[in-house]
C-alpha cells in the first residue's frame, strides 16, 4: 500500500519510524490491560468459587 506523505510533509522512513513506534506502544498498553483483564478474570472465578462453595454448605445444613 502507497501512501500519499507529501501532504503530511514526511518522509516515508519518518513515517514508518512513528508507525512502528506507536505500534510498539500500543502493543505494550495492550499487554498492560490483558494482564489486568486476566487478574480480573482470575478474581472473579475466585469469588464465584467462593460463592458456590458457601450455597453448596447453606444446602447441605439444611437438609440436616
Amino acid at each position: 500500500m502507497k501512501l500519499n506523505l507529501s501532504k503530511l510533509n514526511r518522509t516515508e522512513g519518518i513515517s514508518i519510524d512513528i508507525v512502528e513506534r506507536e505500534l510498539e506502544e500500543l502493543g505494550s498498553h495492550l499487554e498492560l490491560e490483558s494482564h489486568r483483564y486476566e487478574k480480573a478474570v482470575s478474581k472473579l472465578d475466585k469469588f464465584i468459587n467462593h460463592l458456590s462453595e458457601n450455597m453448596e454448605n447453606r444446602y447441605v445444613d439444611d437438609e440436616l
